[in-house]
Parts: structure tokens; C-alpha cells; sequence
């Protein structure tokens, strides 16, 4: 179809005999930007690894903007559209930053590297996404927020048409996260496809036009995002309700000043973290109370 970027049939994978994924079906449209959740060992990266090309699925069939990708396309060919951005860093800690987001991918004038093109181009970059780091900083002089921000930029200088996000937020501070959720914002204004993993149901439902859940290697739910949920509801983890309890990026969650001679001291613990089908069940709940209240 004209309008899906990427369609993936009956995809399973399997490491030493074990089976991770069995028979995902996945779509992802042009512009759209898909939540992918689920707990620890669901599958998420492997199925992210395989879009990118670095693993081979055992069967299945993969489609990306219409072009089928048998076993015999490599990761390099498929390099010129798809990008990832890793949990853990890619980066060479005595490079400079413009030195880390152009490597084997230089631009040059008659063989010879073009490092003043290299910095123009990540100037204006920066200055475009408002991103503030020096971009002649070495990488071991970063914070491991700016790391992930060199990271995130790296992907997105490269004009891939998808990018691929493994928890990009979870090494970020809360005016990072900000910054992060306005470039995707711009990024699917101009068409990008993204795919984004994230452990926090907040950030899911706040930016995400749909969501799909892996649950033991399936895709257990996949469902557009309903946008009247996407800022109205907060999740305790084990049921959702309205409230003015807030949660910090770090997963701590705060509870609502208490009122009344007999309401307990508010305190501040670290939230349970249940799997994410049970996240999946309780968004759910909430979107399908959502559709059914009627508008006041």
C-alpha cells in the first residue's frame, strides 16, 4: 500500500532453539509514529533489530514504502532508509561530536573529508531543534543525556525516513525528554515513520498515534491511540483514574496534597512495575470509558 512504510507477515524468530517471536503481524503507516511495549524478554528490540536488518528472521515476510526485504538484502542496503537509535551507545568517547554523527558517512570534496561542510550541516541542525551542545565538544566530556541526544541527532541528520527508538528517554532529563518530544513532533510533520519503545505508559499515550503490545512474543494488542486519553488519564500501574498525583521521569510517583482531618500524609514512593500487558489492559479500560462518556 501506498501509505504503509513498513508490513511485516508472520514474523518468528528464535535464538538456540528458544522462539521470541511467533508469527507477528506489524504495520506501520507513513507518518506515523507507533508505540511498541511490553516486559523485559517480550521481544521489543529483536523486533526492531530485524526491521533495521541485523537479525535475519527464521520465517516471515517484510515489506518497507513496498519493496519486499528477502534474506539476501543486507543491512547496509537497508541502512539507506531505517535507522536506530540503541539503548546503549554507539559513540567513540575521543571523537568530537560532529566526528561521532558523521563517521562512515562523511561528506567530501575530491576525496578529502569536508569537515567544515560536517560542522555547517550539524550547526544548522542544532540551531533548528534548538539541541545545546557544542558540537566540537569531545563525547567524554558529555553528560549521558547529551550523549543521547548526539545519539538521537545522529540517526535524524542522516534523513532516514524511519527511525527506530529503543527507549530513548530513559537516559534523558525531564527538559531533554521536552525537547525530544517537540523533534518527533516536527519529525512526523515532515513525514517520518518512528517506532518508539518505552517502558513509561505516560509517554506512550502523550505522542504516540497508535500502540502495539508484545506479550512472550506476541503482539497481544495494537490499537490506535485514543487522543482524548492521551493527557486526561494517568496510570498507578494497576488501575487507571483521574488524579493529581504526578510522576516524575524516574518512574517515582507523587500522590495529590490530601484534604480532610482524616486523610493520611502524602508521601512519595516508587511506583510497582507490573508487565506491560497488564499497562496494556488498563489503557484499555480507560480509552473505551473515554469513548463511551458522552461529551459534556
Amino acid at each position: 500500500m501506498a501509505d504503509t512504510a513498513i508490513d511485516m507477515r508472520d514474523i518468528s524468530m528464535s535464538f538456540n532453539g528458544v522462539e521470541v517471536l511467533k508469527k507477528i503481524n506489524f504495520t506501520l503507516r507513513r507518518g506515523e509514529i507507533m508505540g511498541l511495549i511490553g516486559k523485559n524478554g517480550a521481544g521489543k528490540s529483536t523486533l526492531l533489530k530485524i526491521i533495521e536488518g541485523l537479525y535475519t528472521p527464521v520465517s516471515g515476510q517484510i515489506n518497507i514504502f513496498g519493496r519486499e526485504i528477502g534474506k539476501n538484502v543486507s543491512a547496509a542496503e537497508r541502512a539507506g532508509t531505517v535507522a536506530m537509535i540503541f539503548q546503549d551507545f554507539s559513540l567513540i568517547p575521543d571523537m568530537t561530536v560532529v566526528e561521532n554523527i558523521f563517521l562512515n558517512n562523511e561528506p567530501t570534496s575530491a576525496a578529502i573529508i569536508d569537515d567544515k561542510a560536517c560542522r555547517r550541516k550539524v550547526e544548522e541542525f542544532f540551531t533548528r531543534y534548538a539541541v545545546k551542545i557544542d558540537p566540537g565538544e569531545k563525547i567524554k566530556n558529555l553528560s549521558t543525556s547529551d550523549m543521547q541526544m548526539v545519539e538521537i541527532s545522529k540517526a535524524i541528520i542522516r534523513e532516514k525516513k524511519i527511525i527506530l527508538m529503543d527507549e530513548p528517554t530513559a537516559a534523558l532529563e525531564a527538559e531533554q525528554v521536552e525537547k525530544l518530544f517537540e523533534i518527533i513532533g516536527r519529525l512526523k510533520a515532515e513525514g517520518y515513520s518512528i517506532v518508539l519503545i518505552s517502558h513509561h505508559l505516560k509517554e506512550i499515550m502523550r505522542i504516540c498515534d497508535s500502540v502495539t503490545v508484545l506479550c512472550d512474543g506476541i503482539a497481544s494488542l495494537s490499537k490506535p491511540t485514543p487522543a482524548s486519553t492521551r493527557s486526561s488519564w494517568r496510570c498507578s500501574g494497576r488501575r487507571c483514574r483521574r488524579s493529581g498525583a504526578t510522576r516524575s521521569h524516574s518512574g517515582v510517583r507523587t500522590p495529590p496534597p490530601s484534604s480532610g482531618p482524616r486523610a493520611s500524609p502524602p508521601r512519595t514512593e516508587a511506583s510497582p512495575s507490573p508487565s506491560a500487558c497488564s499497562r496494556a489492559r488498563c489503557w484499555a479500560w480507560s480509552a473505551s470509558r473515554a469513548r463511551a462518556r458522552p461529551n459534556s
